[in-house]
């Protein structure tokens, strides 16, 4: 189960524009899958590697106030 605070960066990222739901949920689909299969990845990371947001786009949002 993702943490409150990777549910609320998904958030923030879609009401910013930067994700859509689909692609949200795609990324917290295969965390939860590597998750069952004993391997321990962030949203952070599935969404780097898949292309989604940079670090960059991470970090601001991370850093950021509003929505």
């Amino acid at each position: 189960m993702p943490s409150a605070e990777e549910i609320a960066l998904a958030n923030k990222a879609i009401r910013n524009g930067l994700l859509t739901i689909e692609e949200a949920r795609e990324c917290f689909g295969f965390a939860a899958q590597q998750k069952n299969q004993g391997i321990a990845v962030g949203i952070e990371d599935v969404l780097i590697e898949r292309g989604y947001l940079s670090r960059a786009q991470l970090d601001l949002l991370r850093t950021s106030g509003g929505p």
